[in-house]
């Protein structure tokens, strides 16, 4: 038979006390550090919420501020801001057209929309990859072809002179090199040239001009392709403007004339070679 002293029953009874109250506390902090973690997750979605209600609020407050201080552009303030960035070249009216009949034409710097369509529109207007006639022809690709000038074409003829100078007969030879397209001015093409002049080529006194480097431009709406003399060459201010018979560019009838007083000076045919 074993003897057990009391102290030895108290010491048994202490541990399996405490033993359990340790499991109790353990078990119940791991509760609440569940809890907790729930707790914070939903806190921090809640956060996450309240700021993005709050960014929404404040994209919608912005979006009507834009909304206020800036409409979507219309057909007419298209017309209008067109306006305004070619009014150096021509007069528009608000809406950048011009009704025709018989009393009333086109104006300066203005084309036809095509016939019977009785609607005019500025030059510029033409080719600039946005219809502004009606009937859209002034995109229509037969008029926006840009053959008359691609790089390589090279123009002859004779000009006649009468006014400006005492000269004899010119013949005439120009080549396109380069063609430089604005990002602005798209109803104009803009390109550079060599040309070579020879004065009275059947003449005992024929006399060839060295080559000079200059600039042009073709204008779509007219059918025009117009050459400038260069400010360092032998005919500094002379211009040349070539109208083309519409949709036919093998050949144009050319004026010449004094750039900055625009005096009538000399014509001419050149052909495409």
């Amino acid at each position: 038979m074993v003897l057990v002293s009391r102290t030895d029953n108290m010491s048994g009874i202490t541990f399996l006390f405490l033993s359990i109250l340790s499991v109790l506390f353990s078990g119940i902090s791991a509760f609440d550090r569940q809890i907790a973690t729930e707790k914070l997750a939903d806190y921090r979605n809640q956060s996450q919420n309240v700021q993005i209600d709050h960014l929404e609020e404040e994209l919608q407050k912005l979006e009507e501020e834009l909304k206020q201080l800036s409409e979507p552009l219309n057909e007419e303030e298209v017309r209008r801001l067109k306006g305004l960035l070619y009014q150096n070249e021509v007069l528009f009216s608000p809406l950048n057209e011009t009704i025709i009949s018989e009393d009333n034409p086109c104006r300066r710097k203005e084309t036809p929309c095509g016939p019977g369509s009785h609607q005019c529109i500025g030059n510029l207007f033409f080719c600039d990859g946005r219809k502004d006639c009606r009937n859209g022809k002034d995109e229509d690709p037969a008029i926006c072809n840009t053959a008359p000038i691609a790089e390589g074409t090279a123009y002859y003829g004779l000009f006649h002179w009468s006014r400006c100078e005492r000269l004899p007969d010119s013949y005439f030879v120009g080549i396109i090199s380069h063609i430089h397209p604005s990002p602005y001015f798209r109803g104009r093409l803009f390109f550079s040239f060599t040309t070579i002049g020879v004065e009275d080529p059947h003449g005992p006194n024929a006399r060839t001009y060295l080559p000079e480097k200059s600039y042009g431009y073709y204008v779509y709406a007219t059918q025009q392709i117009v050459f400038v003399g260069n400010r360092q060459g032998s005919f500094p201010f002379l211009e040349s403007t070539c109208n083309f018979p519409y949709g036919i560019h093998d050949r144009a009838h050319c004026t010449s004339y004094h750039e900055p007083s625009k005096n009538y000076c000399a014509v001419g045919f050149i052909h495409r070679g």
